[in-house]
């Protein structure tokens, strides 16, 4: 029932792009050229971005399951920075700055002192599987017409700043950290193209190495080294000129991330972005997990700044 229902939710979602997003006539007469700098939740454009850009975000995620604990219910709260440098090469700078809720914990045989299927909260300055990351990205293929193809390379490493806390929840005391260490390798590969005068298509492929974590790789409680694949697919609305009365840009994603074994993510990620003049945008959907692994839905809601 589980899976129907999701269905039927992307289905519905089709049918609203299909109506609300139908092309009217003064976008068929608008020239080609670069849509607005948005960004869907997960996806990035290989295109680079035209001016400096700032994203707050708030996510709320439902029964996701750590290394050591399960039925993690809670929110983080993240930060990204994008400085165009030149006008093919880009700088990213991401920062998770914090990290709230509840889960079961279990102590499964590291040697830990408090009774399995304990209820902690966990919380801190500090992210789960995103590290505080640097990133460089190279577009080293620009589009050269309507029909064209954007592609960009991205690399990047993050370190663990700040531990997470994990907290008996009757008596308050600090029973575990979470996250106490870890780096990661970034890297991938980014593709966009537009359609026509209104939709985009948005791909990336990439992965991530943990050469050092702790707590955080469900697929083997006693593996702190291990990657992960990276993939998304994403259609926007992205007219090349705004519609009158048009105030929000619907879009959906599929988003995939996994080891191509034992541990699979996999979300269908509706959304829509609502401009807020010509320097805001408001970003907001719910990633519904329908695999076995990765939270049942996260609720994001994204706010981007242009300068």
């Amino acid at each position: 029932m589980k899976i129907i229902r999701y269905c039927l939710i992307v289905l519905l979602v089709f049918v609203f792009m299909a109506v609300w997003g139908r092309p009217g006539g003064n976008a068929r007469a608008a020239a080609s050229g670069p849509g607005r700098d948005i960004k869907p939740l997960y996806s990035y454009y290989a295109q680079t971005v035209s001016s400096i850009t700032v994203r707050g975000g708030v996510h709320y995620f439902d029964d996701m399951k750590l290394q050591e604990a399960d039925h993690f219910d809670g929110y983080n709260i993240d930060f990204e920075l994008t400085v165009p440098l030149l006008k093919q090469l880009q700088f990213r700078f991401y920062y998770p700055a914090y990290t709230d809720g509840d889960a079961t914990a279990y102590a499964d045989g590291h040697g830990r002192d408090y009774p399995e299927g304990l209820d902690v909260d966990i919380s801190g300055s500090g992210g789960l599987l995103d590290f505080p990351s640097i990133n460089l990205d190279y577009q080293f293929l620009q589009a050269d017409g309507p029909k064209g193809y954007n592609f960009s390379v991205t690399t990047g490493v993050g370190y663990i700043l700040r531990y997470l806390e994990v907290e008996d929840k009757d008596t308050n005391e600090e029973v575990d950290r979470y996250n106490h260490r870890g780096a990661v390798w970034l890297f991938g590969m980014r593709m966009d193209h537009a359609l026509n005068h209104w939709w985009d298509l948005v791909a990336n492929l990439g992965g991530r190495y943990y050469w050092d974590s702790d707590d955080i790789y469900i697929d083997n409680p006693d593996d702190d080294v291990f990657w992960l694949m990276d993939a998304s697919l994403a259609l926007v609305y992205n007219p090349r000129v705004p519609e009158p009365g048009m105030w929000a840009y619907p879009g959906l994603e599929l988003v995939y991330q996994g080891d191509l074994g034992d541990y699979c993510k996999f979300e269908v990620v509706p959304q829509v972005v609502v401009p807020l003049g010509k320097h805001f945008d408001i970003t907001t959907g719910v990633g519904l997990g329908v695999a076995d692994d990765g939270p049942d839905y996260i609720a994001h809601f994204n706010v981007n700044c242009r300068f």
